[in-house]
């Protein structure tokens, strides 16, 4: 899933309490997001492709852009998201982000008799 580029003013950010820290959200097409990281404009080519390589996992994104940054923004249902935003996952451009999912709550817990 290719990301969509816009240009930030045309998105609805709004600030919002997640991970012990005030984060920027935005609204757009009736799904909320959270900026996840801001890149100089020189670096829009590949923050580009880092969010196609997100995207291309499934995981919906978006890139906007301003006059002086870009920024990519990860939606707030996605275990990706979520996970950047605790710091589990470091978003570096020319790298692909993994998130380990948990495993699943039954597999964790041993019964002593």
């Amino acid at each position: 899933m290719l990301p969509k580029v816009l240009y930030e003013s045309d998105l609805k950010v709004f600030k919002f309490w997640f991970a012990d820290l005030i984060q920027d959200g935005a609204h757009y097409q009736d799904e909320l997001f959270c900026r996840l990281a801001t890149y100089p404009l020189n670096e829009r080519a590949a923050a580009y492709q880092l969010s196609s390589r997100i995207g291309h996992k499934g995981y919906r994104v978006l890139l906007s852009v301003n006059d002086a940054e870009c920024s990519l923004w990860g939606a707030l249902r996605e275990p990706m998201t979520h996970a950047i935003l605790r710091g589990d996952v470091l978003l570096e451009l020319h790298t692909t982000p993994t998130v380990h999912q948990p495993a699943p709550e039954s597999s964790l817990t041993e019964s002593y008799s």
